[in-house]
C-alpha cells in the first residue's frame, strides 16, 4: 500500500499554530507529523479518524483472534461473529 507523505510542522510551530492547526485537522482530516529538532516526534490527527482508526483496528484484532482459533480447531459460527461485531461496533444498526 503507497503512503501519502505527511504534511509536518515543528514542534515550535505546534505551539504557535495550535488552534489553526486543529481547525485544520478537522477540516482536513489529514494525520500532521511533529518534528522536534529535525526528529519525527508524533503524529496528530482528528478525533474523528482516531476514532475511525480504533474501531478498524479491533475489528482486524477479532478476526486476527479468529484465524487463531481456526487454527486452534475453537470455532463458532459466522452469523454468531457478526451478531457480536454488530452489538460492539454498530449499536444503532447497519442502516444509516
Amino acid at each position: 500500500m503507497t503512503q501519502m507523505p505527511l504534511t509536518h510542522k515543528t514542534f515550535a510551530e505546534l505551539k504557535k499554530e495550535t488552534p489553526v492547526l486543529l481547525d485544520t485537522l478537522a477540516a482536513e482530516r489529514e494525520p500532521v507529523l511533529i518534528t522536534q529538532d529535525g526528529a519525527p516526534r508524533a503524529v496528530l490527527q482528528d478525533l474523528a479518524s482516531y476514532q475511525q482508526t480504533r474501531a478498524t483496528l479491533a475489528i482486524l484484532e477479532r478476526i486476527a483472534r479468529g484465524e487463531r482459533d481456526i487454527h486452534s480447531g475453537c470455532e463458532i459460527d459466522q452469523e454468531t461473529v457478526f451478531e457480536e461485531i454488530e452489538r460492539e461496533f454498530f449499536p444503532d444498526g447497519l442502516d444509516e
